[in-house]
């Protein structure tokens, strides 16, 4: 049986700080037809603290391809074809929609008329 040490992880930065991602505390979701914009890979990133914030890292996002194909090459945990949306999940894409939204400086020329 493989330590903790020996089983596969990456790591992300969050706000600065490494978090490492691994089979206990990583998981790919995803979800069917128009729900698929949902897609997430959800890290938690204090199991020993339920008050702790996860991470979302959405369908879209820099580094999502990358660590999708590491989840499913390492056979982490997932939770595939969805048919529904928690609410937490709505609520966290629809905040991040709004921050990319406001880092958006200009208008691409084809979009101009």
């Amino acid at each position: 049986m493989k330590t903790m040490e020996q089983e596969p992880f990456f790591t992300i930065k969050n706000d600065g700080e490494k978090v490492r991602c691994d089979r206990y505390n990583t998981m790919a979701n995803t979800y069917l037809g128009e729900l698929s914009c949902f897609n997430h890979i959800y890290v938690d990133t204090d199991i020993n603290d339920p008050d702790a914030n996860a991470l979302y890292i959405f369908k879209g996002n820099e580094g999502y391809d990358k660590i999708i194909k590491f989840i499913i090459e390492h056979k982490f945990m997932a939770l595939i074809n969805q048919f529904e949306v928690e609410d937490i999940v709505r609520e966290t894409w629809g905040k991040t929609q709004i921050k990319e939204l406001r880092t958006f400086n200009e208008v691409p020329k084809e979009w101009e008329q």
